[in-house]
């Protein structure tokens, strides 16, 4: 009877130990979920702060006109590309935006969330060349 008692209490001690290490383990996977997440969100403020910066610039210093050399100048690392055959109003111009050097644009990767915002940033601009519209491609 005391030998049957005992196993029963190591038993009951050792399925406390499984269940709490089943726990432990579940948390630890967990919050690495929740920190993946987190990161990503970061990723996204940093890549929208950035492009904030990008076209407060053109807002404020150059009245809201593209002007592409200037923007050039002051940002190497971006390519602007008129897009053809895009459905905008007539006399306005749809342009693309992205990295253009392959070793700026995988550091610059780390900036876009997977799950929010693309590579790709689009301007549209009337025939002034005044930006009337800006986003970015969702995937």
């Amino acid at each position: 009877m005391q030998t049957t008692k005992k196993s029963g209490k190591s038993r009951l001690l050792y399925l406390i130990g499984a269940c709490c290490l089943a726990y432990l383990l579940w948390s630890l996977f967990y919050i690495n979920h929740l920190s993946k997440q987190v990161e990503t969100e970061k990723s996204r403020v940093i890549s929208v702060a950035r492009n904030l910066e990008l076209w407060k610039q053109i807002t404020i210093k150059d009245d809201g006109h593209l002007d592409q050399n200037t923007l050039m100048q002051e940002n190497r690392d971006i390519h602007i590309e008129l897009v053809e055959n895009a459905y905008v109003e007539e006399g306005h111009k749809f342009y693309m935006m992205y990295y253009s050097e392959p070793a700026k644009e995988q550091d610059f990767k780390r900036y876009f969330s997977e799950l929010v915002l693309d590579d790709y940033f689009y301007i549209v601009t009337d025939s002034d060349g005044k930006v009337k519209e800006l986003f970015w491609d969702k995937p």
